[in-house]
């Protein structure tokens, strides 16, 4: 999916590979972003984040990199294909979502083991899907849910999307009773829900946005945005986190 902000008597025009659960915050920033550069045209391709990654390995024409995960953005710089710096922008948590009506079929984390459950989770190299099988992994150290939870959830799941948002998209038309996204995914929905979670089982993520490369300056003024106040209350509002310092970010990674 793309999106396109555009001015008259344009000098620049750069495209933006963004996670796909970015959506929302992204295309208001979009529209943001239209009147603090009016010499740029940005057009936004939306996607999982691995996704993305080998079509810019392949050779894809990205100018932006935003990520939701960054072993991702860290494995392209440290191959030298991103030669820009990595900005945090935000940050997310993993979440069990289910719907919103009074019938639904799951409403806590022990509801996912019950007869004819059906969840959907992204695959194991999709950021949602690698933070899902985390998720699972801390509270099957849990004496309440016992070390064969994973493998008992696992039996449950009918449906390996590619990004968190198909996970939604299956609960949304009711083909699954639960799906493995993010906090986000759910914010402000009168649809659905997250299902509580106890805080020590809790998997985060950051989200780091780079420019291919360090010599397009329209790129990485618009990375450069991305870090204002004005974008931050956007992924705020959206019900993201805050960035998280990059050198924290690394030292993990490393």
């Amino acid at each position: 999916m793309s999106i396109t902000g555009c001015h008259a008597s344009l000098t620049n025009k750069i495209k933006v590979f963004a996670a796909s659960s970015l959506v929302k915050p992204l295309n208001t920033i979009l529209n943001q972003y239209r009147y603090s550069d009016l010499d740029t045209e940005v057009a936004v391709h939306y996607g999982g984040s691995n996704n993305l990654k080998s079509q810019i390995e392949l050779g894809a024409p990205a100018d932006v990199y935003i990520s939701a995960d960054p072993h991702l953005i860290r494995a392209l710089t440290k191959g030298h294909i991103v030669s820009g710096s990595p900005s945090p922008i935000a940050s997310n948590y993993a979440a069990i979502l289910a719907p919103m009506s009074s019938s639904s079929r799951v409403r806590t984390i022990h509801d996912l083991t019950k007869t004819s459950v059906r969840i959907a989770m992204a695959g194991p190299n999709v950021p949602a899907g690698r933070l899902a099988r985390d998720l699972l992994q801390n509270l099957s150290l849990q004496n309440e849910f016992g070390s064969n939870f994973t493998n008992l959830v696992h039996e449950k799941i009918i449906s390996h999307e590619t990004s968190a948002r198909g996970v939604v998209s299956k609960i949304l038309l009711g083909e699954v009773d639960a799906g493995f996204a993010f906090q986000s995914d759910s914010h402000n929905s009168k649809k659905i829900r997250n299902v509580s979670l106890p805080k020590t089982a809790l998997v985060g993520t950051s989200y780091l946005a780079a420019a291919v490369s360090r010599e397009n300056h329209a790129a990485q003024k618009f990375v450069d945005y991305l870090t204002t106040p004005t974008a931050e209350s956007e992924f705020t509002r959206n019900g993201f986190g805050a960035p998280y310092p990059l050198s924290s970010i690394f030292s993990i990674l490393d």
